[in-house]
């Protein structure tokens, strides 16, 4: 039974100059303290490059980055405001990825990455980059603090013993581990990420602290639909279009939101009017 109409938006904003601009970005990594595990697998803080994307391009590459020291720097020309993204090529080789996202902008733009999703990253940059740093920070007080503390009980219950992961998920992972061929590791992933995205990764002791990161995650995804429908700006524009993306991926093992849906409807219907994009739906 299809439950959800997922609106792909082809988006086409049109500010072209007759020169073209020149962007700087320079990056400073802070390093992780410790390896993290993801799906059973260790994920070492050992990339030696920064892969640039365009958002619109994404998983295709535009540029290699050396990182030195911690450090990185890149200039690109440019024409049109675009949204450019940036990872670390040893986590988009193991598919686990803290992409950090800014618009291009003439001049210097000035970014400090964080090693785990519970720190956004600071955009120092002009207008479109302040407004997205703003936007973040603000999600950041909302919100991830409180999101973290949870995740924090988790860890705590975690070191006085308690067993936070049920047994599938712990078996899986054991599995993960000791595979090699790639359909059976496809295959273990998706039992994984099932688990995981239902909250049947945790023990009934640890699921508790899951299920109010769900409607802490919950409130959050209305605060950003109703920030965005109360605005008409570039950037609006982009936080609408990843907000349809999540929304979208939730759709495979969770129930979708109706409200988060009608919200998103809403949106579509605004930006239609103001610009000029091509609205595809599929079923």
């Amino acid at each position: 039974m299809k439950t959800l109409l997922i609106v792909l938006l082809l988006i086409f904003v049109s500010a072209s100059r007759d020169t073209e601009k020149k962007c700087t970005i320079k990056g400073l990594l802070v390093p992780k303290e410790k390896d993290t595990t993801f799906l059973g697998q260790i994920i070492k803080d050992e990339s030696n490059y920064m892969l640039l994307f365009k958002a619109s391009k994404f998983p295709i590459y535009e540029a290699k980055i050396p990182i030195i020291e911690n450090k990185f720097t890149y200039k690109f020309n440019f024409k049109d405001p675009e949204v450019f993204e940036l990872v670390k090529e040893e986590e988009f080789n193991q598919g686990n990825m803290i992409v950090t996202s800014f618009f291009c902008e003439n001049g210097q733009i000035d970014l400090t990455i964080y090693p785990d999703n519970n720190r956004i990253a600071m955009i120092k940059g002009y207008t479109l980059n302040k407004e997205l740093n703003n936007y973040y920070v603000n999600l950041q007080k909302l919100f991830w603090n409180e999101y973290q503390k949870y995740d924090d009980s988790i860890n705590i219950l975690s070191k006085k013993g308690t067993k936070v992961f049920s047994k599938e998920f712990s078996e899986l992972t054991e599995k993960r581990k000791k595979a090699a061929d790639e359909k059976i590791l496809k295959q273990i992933d998706n039992e994984l990420n099932y688990l995981q995205n239902t909250g049947l990764m945790y023990t009934p002791a640890a699921r508790k602290f899951a299920k109010i990161q769900d409607s802490i995650f919950n409130e959050k995804k209305k605060w950003e639909f109703d920030n965005i429908y109360k605005n008409t700006t570039l950037l609006s524009y982009y936080l609408f279009m990843n907000n349809i993306k999540e929304t979208a991926k939730s759709c495979c093992w969770k129930e979708v939101d109706a409200e988060l849906i009608n919200n998103a409807k809403n949106n579509l219907d605004k930006y239609v009017k103001n610009f000029r994009i091509i609205p595809t739906d599929l079923l």
